[in-house]
C-alpha cells in the first residue's frame, strides 16, 4: 500500500506525547527480520512492525492500533524507502496516516534496531544467496498475476493426507525476466514437507509473474518470498467428487499472499 510517511524533525508543542511502554525489540524467525514497538497513544494501544524486504530495498511497515474497549484493532500496512529509512535516525516521530487520520510514533532509539536488522537481513540474502547488486537496480518489484492457480485439489499429495490438514509455507523464488518462476525454495514450513514439495514443483509450474523492472522499464531477473497455505481438499470439502485434472473445473484451495508486506507472522489471519 503505497502512503506518504512523514518524518517529523521535532515534537509539536501542542502534540499528544506518546507513553513509550516497551523498548525496540528485534526479531528473526530465520525467514524475516523485524523491529517493533509498542506505545500508548492516548487512549491507543499501538504496535508498529517494520521488516527490511529482503528481496527489494524497500522496507514494509504494518501499524496495529487498538482503541480503549475496541474488540478489533485497525491495521495499516506500508513500505518505506531507503531514504524514508535513513531519515529515521535524525527523525523525532514518525507520522502514519490510518483510516481516522495520523498516528504519531516516537523514533528515539531506533538506530540500533535498525542497525540490528540490515545486518539481519545482510546475513539471510547471503544464506539465500540473493545477490544484493541486483536489489539495487530493482525500481518495481516482480508481482505474480496469476496466484489463485497455483495450488490446486488434484495436485495435493495422497501420502499427506495422514498428516496436517492445513500446511503454511513460505517459498523463496527466482522469478526470470519473462515473469516465470526460474527456481522454488522452501524457506519455512508449518505441515507436512511432503505437501511444501508438492506446492514448490506446482508453483514452479504453473506460477507467472509480472517481472521486476529496473529504472529504464527493462524487466530483469530478481526474487520474491511469498507465504502460501494448502489444505487438505477432502477435509475442506469432504462430500465432493474432486476434478480428475487441473483442466476439470478448477477450484483453488490455495492462498498467495498478494505482496510481500503480507508476510509478518503479526497480521490478521488470512481469508
Amino acid at each position: 500500500m503505497s502512503l506518504s510517511i512523514t518524518l517529523v524533525a521535532a515534537i509539536a508543542a501542542n502534540g499528544t506525547t506518546p507513553n513509550v511502554s516497551d523498548r525496540w525489540i528485534s526479531n528473526s524467525d530465520g525467514v524475516r527480520c523485524s523491529l517493533s514497538r509498542q506505545i500508548e497513544v492516548g487512549t491507543s494501544q499501538a504496535t508498529l512492525i517494520l521488516s527490511p524486504d529482503l528481496t527489494t530495498s524497500q522496507t514494509n511497515g504494518v501499524l496495529s492500533v487498538a482503541e480503549a474497549g475496541a474488540k478489533k484493532a485497525s491495521v495499516t500496512r506500508f513500505s518505506m524507502n531507503p531514504a524514508q529509512v535513513a531519515g529515521m535516525l535524525d527523525a523525532k516521530q514518525l507520522s502514519v496516516p490510518t483510516g481516522k487520520g495520523k498516528t504519531i510514533l516516537p523514533m528515539d532509539g531506533v538506530e540500533p534496531a535498525l542497525k540490528n536488522a540490515a545486518t539481519c537481513r545482510a546475513r539471510l540474502r547471503d544464506q539465500w544467496n540473493i545477490d544484493q547488486r541486483v536489489i539495487g537496480k530493482i525500481a518495481t518489484p516482480a508481482q505474480p498475476i496469476n496466484g489463485a492457480d497455483w495450488l490446486q485439489p488434484w495436485d495435493f499429495p495422497n501420502v499427506a493426507r495422514v498428516s496436517a490438514k492445513v500446511n503454511d509455507m513460505t517459498f523463496l523464488l527466482a522469478v526470470s525476466e519473462n515473469g516465470r518462476i526460474a527456481s522454488c525454495r522452501t524457506l519455512a514450513v508449518s505441515g507436512s514437507s511432503d505437501v511444501a514439495d508438492a506446492a514448490c514443483a506446482s508453483v514452479q509450474r504453473y506460477g507467472k509473474f509480472e517481472p521486476a523492472r529496473d529504472a529504464s522499464g527493462r524487466a530483469i531477473g530478481s526474487w520474491s518470498v511469498q507465504r502460501l497455505v494448502w489444505r487438505d481438499p477432502q477435509y475442506l470439502y469432504p462430500s465432493a467428487e474432486l476434478p480428475a485434472s487441473r483442466s476439470d473445473n478448477p477450484i483453488s484451495v490455495g492462498w498467495v499472499s498478494p505482496s510481500p508486506t503480507t508476510a509478518f507472522s503479526s497480521l490478521p489471519p488470512r481469508p
